[in-house]
């Protein structure tokens, strides 16, 4: 299926990610690197079928939080905090006559279901030598790797590093009773490293409003992590879940 159209993207890091340029199956995205901040266009087969802007938009939506989620889980983090993916949908056009037909009310259109159903099983390009378009194109059969995408392509913010790690283990645990234990292990990590983590996104005394909780009146914990530790942390683990469930490295 041709593409039909093409977005333009708001590269917001103040750092240029040399992954930005995906020529995909599912998602092609073209950056121009000389350009500060980078010229980025975004385009997707999996919407062609689709004729309504608003519903077009949408979809878009997802597919570029899914491409900022397989970035966010591949990045390098540092104090800066400036090498996550965050880009964001600016204007929409029809490609071959580039008419702009960006909705009035893009900021009020949720996210809704990525993928074409006619695409979905296409699997042909699939190859694990580019994780990036490896892991998109699972995850249109696997939902624990769309719903772990979607959701480290929201951010490596607190309670969004929670929010992961709750689908980390719970996904594990429907796997095998070990499979999440295994994965902790491959990552380096212990309980001990958890309930640090845990710990400390739970507590109202230590982050304030940004705490998965408000005042529980709970005294500090003995260890506690920062939030470079904790991304380091889940983005390991999510790792580790990748490789040991699905062979991707």
């Amino acid at each position: 299926m041709e593409n039909k159209y093409i977005f333009t993207v708001f590269y917001q890091n103040n750092k240029f990610l040399s992954h930005s340029n995906l020529y995909g199956h599912d998602i092609c995205i073209v950056c121009e690197e000389d350009d500060r901040p980078p010229n980025c266009l975004f385009t997707s087969p999996h919407l062609s079928s689709l004729i309504n802007p608003e519903e077009i938009w949408a979809r878009a939506l997802t597919l570029m939080s899914l491409y900022n989620g397989v970035a966010n889980l591949y990045c390098t983090i540092n104090d800066d905090y400036d090498d996550t993916s965050n880009q964001k949908l600016v204007k929409m056009f029809i490609w071959d006559k580039f008419i702009d037909i960006t909705p009035q009310n893009k900021f009020d259109i949720a996210q809704s279901y990525p993928f074409d159903d006619e695409l979905v099983l296409d699997t042909k390009f699939l190859s694990v030598k580019n994780r990036f378009a490896y892991l998109i194109n699972l995850s249109k059969t696997e939902n624990d790797i769309l719903h772990i995408l979607l959701q480290l392509g929201n951010g490596l913010e607190w309670i969004n590093l929670y929010s992961i790690f709750d689908s980390l283990r719970t996904y594990s645990k429907k796997i095998n009773k070990n499979h999440f234990k295994n994965i902790l292990a491959d990552s380096g990590y212990s309980e001990t490293d958890i309930h640090a983590f845990t710990g400390t996104v739970n507590n109202y005394g230590i982050l304030g409003v940004k705490a998965r909780h408000g005042e529980l009146g709970i005294g500090m914990p003995q260890k506690t992590l920062n939030l470079k530790e904790s991304q380091i942390l889940i983005l390991s683990i999510c790792k580790s879940y990748m490789k040991l469930t699905y062979s991707v490295e």
